[in-house]
């Protein structure tokens, strides 16, 4: 499918002038609209999404959420980058890849570093050293590539990513990508939220094991303030995040909880 610049940047536009008065019903006309313009296979997509909103599933209460309490830069980006070129436009690249015998991949798993700055229990990151990390070279080449063949959402793994001091020059570098990054939270001061939210294409998955004693127990004493706290300055600059729970026996009910004290 050929969608113009100037075109994508138009339906950009007049959506981002309607975000401010979104409703369940103006959610669920944009499926149908989407669907119009979307490539054969993603239309099941789109449709699924819309079913789920017509039963108001929690994920129209989350999309909602996105849609008004996000930094109108991220916005933009989340759009144009995931939505436009990542599920639209790249449709092509993915269906050639395909007829050529490459996998048709969407997303794609990196760990720049293995490196981390805490010590958690059962964890392989103390292993590693600042010389195990890939090359920004080749950081850099494998994502080119990978955009190449259709894929615009990297998954962004570690140890932990922001122990890198360069990889914001690889968020910058590829502005027409969308990032997701699984951190554990104790590096995000205001100075890194203000560059998320300045680059617009980057959205974070921070890591926590539940409440205090859950998560103090395994990744160390004062982890689950320093994540709340980092919680607490992505909120107040817009920036979108979400978390990360690995769901055991001992925590599972705690998920419904911690889904209230962060949403």
């Amino acid at each position: 499918m050929n969608i113009t610049n100037n075109f994508k940047k138009g339906v950009i536009k007049e959506t981002l002038s309607l975000l401010p008065k979104i409703s369940d019903k103006n959610i669920i006309k944009a499926t149908y609209l989407l669907e119009k313009v979307a490539p054969k296979a993603a239309k099941d997509k789109i449709k699924f999404v819309r079913k789920l909103y017509q039963e108001n599933h929690p994920v129209l209460t989350l999309t909602k959420r996105a849609l008004t309490d996000i930094d109108k830069n991220c916005q933009e980006k989340f759009l144009e980058n995931f939505i436009f070129t990542g599920l639209l436009e790249n449709q092509k690249k993915r269906e050639k890849a395909e007829k050529e015998g490459l996998p048709p991949l969407f997303t794609l798993l990196i760990s720049p570093s293995m490196r981390c700055n805490l010590n958690c229990k059962g964890c392989y990151a103390k292993n590693y050293k600042k010389e195990d990390d890939l090359p920004f070279e080749i950081l850099d080449r494998v994502i080119q590539e990978a955009k190449k063949i259709g894929v615009a959402f990297f998954t962004i793994l570690g140890g932990e990513p922001f122990i890198r001091e360069d990889i914001f020059d690889i968020f910058k570098k590829h502005s027409d990508a969308y990032f997701q990054v699984y951190t554990n939270g104790t590096l995000i001061n205001d100075k890194l939220a203000k560059k998320i939210k300045e680059l617009g294409n980057v959205l974070l998955e921070i890591s926590i094991e539940g409440f205090e004693n859950e998560t103090d127990y395994r990744r160390g004493e004062g982890t689950f303030k320093k994540v709340i706290k980092a919680m607490d300055i992505l909120k107040e600059n817009h920036v979108p995040f979400g978390y990360s729970v690995c769901v055991t026996k001992k925590m599972q009910k705690l998920l419904f909880q911690i889904n209230l004290l962060i949403f």
